[in-house]
């Protein structure tokens, strides 16, 4: 489904039935179309070690649940306003 059209901001969150958002992540991260969008890790795990991992695997942010929303629009700024 993700091969159909490319998304510009992806939010993805770690713990998912039937996969895990650090594999997924390296996956996209791996593939010509998805390397360069932007993925924002949404997770309840909040831990050093969960964002270290997250960015080794290719995160460009990590908000931990629930999100702030002023956190969560300027991320969304951030990576969206170079789109339009």
């Amino acid at each position: 489904a993700l091969h159909k059209s490319k998304p510009v901001l992806i939010f993805l969150d770690l713990l998912m039935p039937h996969t895990n958002g650090y594999e997924l992540c390296a996956s996209l991260r791996r593939t010509t179309l998805f390397r360069d969008v932007p993925i924002i890790i949404l997770t309840g795990q909040d831990g050093i070690v969960d964002r270290v991992r997250a960015k080794l695997v290719g995160a460009s942010e990590f908000l931990s649940k629930p999100p702030d929303k002023a956190r969560v629009e300027s991320i969304i700024r951030k990576y969206l306003q170079p789109a339009i």
